[in-house]
């Protein structure tokens, strides 16, 4: 039997709509029974540059959440853009009017701005209160930082000077100084591995766009947004997220002279910022990944784990959406809200 629930999936920034169809997502949902005719695929739209039409997803998010609104129009894609038509094709379907978001990282930023207008703004963007749940997959509500690179062993930190007095004293047959240089060469490697699978191969620091200056940590829209009275109470909000860590620990024999554990989030997005949403307490769910390196002095030092240039975990940025287990999870969520007799 066809689960009747109608459903936006909205892509993030530098995506598409294919974004959902490309990593099985939209076929997962299908799998499970939802009727197809009610899941819409966001589209962004287009603006006019140099008098090419290009996709707009490095423009203003309101602008972009503003197609969210009920407004008159006769482009099919426009058209299936709108909360509200959505919401009234389910109730003609036979189905509730409230309808979920799906949201893959900015994309769950412009869902939340829509969320947040009670009163319309200068784009025509108004909320007409048919949202029920908003599920979040890596979004950046407290912003983010694309030009950041996190380093698991600070330049700064005392091991380095140990272990350079112990190779010194090993007269270089221990070889950890190397080793360990190694591990943070692996985990920058990762880091700029997920940046070129979510962005191409273009330099850190190279987009300069109003979406990303909307989205860096402290910006006018993210103050304003992330307001609690900007977030609606009567919406259900569930975030899903990656944490990937790293660990490194140094021991002599057995006892350990330095332990450090760090979290790089899904190697774009950090955990504190898809982990809440200011304003609400949202069902919240932690897909982890971790990687521990041992250095053990006195004892010839074993090449580290080249498991960098393998693979990007399953849990970063880039592969959320494809993930069986985060499918599975919105699956779960989704089944948890369709009435008993569906």
């Amino acid at each position: 039997m066809t689960a009747r629930l109608p459903i936006m999936l909205v892509h993030g920034f530098h995506g598409s709509v294919a974004n959902w169809t490309e990593s099985g997502f939209l076929d997962a949902l299908i799998a499970r029974g939802l009727d197809p005719a009610l899941i819409h695929l966001f589209h962004y739209g287009y603006n006019e540059i140099e008098g090419g039409l290009i996709y707009d997803t490095e423009g203003d998010i309101r602008a972009v959440a503003s197609r969210m609104s009920l407004r008159a129009t006769d482009v099919p894609e426009d058209i299936e853009c709108q909360i509200d038509r959505l919401s009234q094709k389910s109730v003609t379907a036979g189905g509730p009017p409230g309808v979920t978001l799906i949201c893959h990282s900015m994309g769950g930023l412009v869902s939340r701005y829509y969320l947040s207008r009670t009163q319309a703004d200068a784009f025509g963007t108004l909320y007409g209160g048919n949202v029920a749940r908003v599920i979040q997959i890596g979004t950046p509500n407290l912003g983010v930082d694309l030009a950041r690179m996190i380093t698991l062993i600070p330049p700064d930190s005392i091991i380095w000077q140990v272990l350079h007095w112990f190779e010194r004293l090993s007269f270089g047959k221990n070889r950890a100084l190397r080793l360990l240089a190694d591990v943070e060469r692996q985990v920058e490697q990762l880091q700029l591995e997920a940046y070129e699978a979510q962005f191409g191969p273009r330099p850190r620091g190279y987009f300069d766009s109003l979406a990303l200056r909307q989205i860096t940590p402290g910006s006018e829209f993210l103050s304003t947004l992330n307001q609690p009275r900007n977030t609606p109470r009567t919406v259900e909000f569930h975030t899903i997220y990656g944490d990937i860590r790293f660990g490194v620990s140094v021991l002599w024999g057995k006892v350990p002279l330095w332990l450090r554990s760090v979290s790089f989030g899904d190697l774009l997005v950090p955990v504190y910022s898809a982990y809440e949403i200011p304003g609400t307490t949202p069902e919240r769910y932690r897909f982890a990944c971790e990687e521990e390196w041992t250095i053990r002095l006195g004892r010839p030092a074993p090449a580290a784990r080249d498991f960098a240039e393998q693979y990007l975990p399953a849990v970063s940025h880039s592969n959320l959406l494809r993930n069986p287990a985060v499918q599975q999870t919105v699956g779960e969520i989704l089944s948890a809200s369709l009435p008993p007799s569906e």
